[in-house]
């Protein structure tokens, strides 16, 4: 027979489960809105971003009740505090995911401008698998999987650089374009800082099933 505090950790689970799907996504979504020009799923994203907020909040008020009540100790212990740190990557990648629908609305697709939106589309693609496969492992438990997330991250890093260095050469190339040509930038950056979240997700994942703290995330950064 299942111990009480067993439920309930299987059912902060599945809730985070839903909150992760739910972010999952967003971020799929506000990457196609932005490379279509969707500017009607854009805005839906950002109206719909409490949600997220709000599914955070439960999860958070949730877990907290669990550890008063239940007074968890060392694998329960680990389990609740594994999902209080994740819960709140995921809303952060959340709200990375609604600034992107953001700056959607304010990009221009022109022809010039078109290797770097296929760049963009590219690492957008690649972080939302990155996501996906990370919530994946959160909910099989594999923390083997989640060991791999520091060559995710140089594979992002290296990514966000080419975007970086095409959004520098468009501007050097129209001058006149910078205000159109910063939007691209910023959801380059927003889908690191998803990346981020994600590898976050991976530490925790790690953390629940050996109790050890790991840094998944290489030091880099985007040279000015």
């Amino acid at each position: 027979m299942k111990r009480l505090i067993d439920q309930e950790l299987d059912q902060l689970d599945a809730q985070f489960t839903e909150m992760g799907v739910l972010v999952a996504n967003a971020i799929g979504a506000a990457g196609k809105a932005m490379v279509v020009g969707d500017a009607r799923s854009a805005k839906e994203i950002v109206a719909h971003d409490h949600q997220i907020n709000e599914r955070e909040m439960k999860l958070e008020q949730r877990a907290f009740e669990i550890i008063a009540l239940q007074q968890p100790v060392t694998n329960d212990l680990r389990e609740v505090v594994t999902i209080l740190k994740a819960v709140s990557d995921l809303e952060h990648a959340g709200d990375h995911a609604r600034d992107i629908a953001l700056a959607s609305l304010k990009l221009r697709r022109d022809v010039n401008l078109k290797p770097v939106l296929t760049l963009i589309e590219h690492f957008s693609m690649f972080i939302e698998k990155l996501m996906r496969d990370m919530l994946t492992a959160y909910v099989k438990k594999d923390w083997r999987f989640a060991q791999t997330g520091e060559q995710l991250a140089l594979d992002a890093y290296q990514q966000h650089v080419e975007i970086y260095e095409a959004c520098v050469a468009a501007i050097k190339q129209n001058s006149d374009q910078v205000e159109h040509i910063l939007p691209y930038m910023t959801v380059a950056n927003a889908l690191e800082q998803i990346c981020e979240c994600a590898l976050n997700i991976g530490e925790w994942i790690i953390y629940r099933r050996t109790g050890q703290i790991v840094e998944l995330k290489p030091v880099t950064t985007v040279t000015d």
